[in-house]
């Protein structure tokens, strides 16, 4: 028994955090080309609020989430 439970708690907590921290924000492109396609705007601004209010306090990191968000989809200026 020992350390095995502990090995795999590890792991998992190591993928959530890819998840979270790497997964979720890459995914917002492609969640904002198909909203701009089938016009579900509503359902994108839910899933990526949690994402983009916090950003939106610093600048220099929302700048560089606006500008990917570009390559998916035609923003306001």
């Amino acid at each position: 028994m020992g350390d095995e439970p502990r090995k795999r708690s590890r792991a998992w907590i190591g993928w959530i955090l890819l998840a979270v921290f790497v997964v979720y924000p890459l995914s917002a492109g492609p969640a904002l080309w198909i909203a701009d396609r089938f016009e579900c705007w509503d359902a994108v601004y839910c899933a990526y609020f949690p994402l983009v209010w916090p950003l939106s306090h610093f600048p220099p990191l929302f700048d560089v989430l606006i500008w990917y968000l570009r390559f998916f989809a035609d923003l306001p200026t």
